[in-house]
């Protein structure tokens, strides 16, 4: 399966986080990656077989996790629901994250003297 797909992504299994291998819906599987910039983070979904389907990865223009899809892949209404669904996750989470920061950053510090 190695070799270069669409969007210049390499397929190498053995950069799978296996701690962030997590099955969504029936027939995929999403792979956390270990690349990534260290504020955000890159996924592969795959088939349930191994195949990689595409990938999901932050698109700083729109400020959100965005699906990308390898060319010459197909997929129904179920299998694009589900990707949704992750998609809705990951930006949630990603938006919590940032407001959890904001928010530190803006508690003031109280002083004794």
């Amino acid at each position: 399966m190695a070799g270069l797909l669409s969007h210049g992504w390499q397929t190498e299994e053995a950069t799978c986080d296996t701690m962030g291998t997590e099955r969504v819906g029936k027939y995929l599987l999403v792979c956390k990656m270990a690349v990534g910039t260290g504020k955000t983070f890159q996924w592969s979904i795959m088939s349930n077989n191994g195949v990689i389907l595409g990938h999901v990865k932050w698109f700083a223009s729109w400020r959100q996790y965005c699906f990308n899809p390898c060319s010459m892949t197909t997929f129904n209404a179920g299998c694009l629901r589900d990707i949704t669904l992750f998609l809705d996750r990951v930006n949630n989470e990603h938006r919590e994250q940032r407001n959890g920061k904001a928010k530190e950053k803006a508690v003031p510090v109280l002083r004794v003297e």
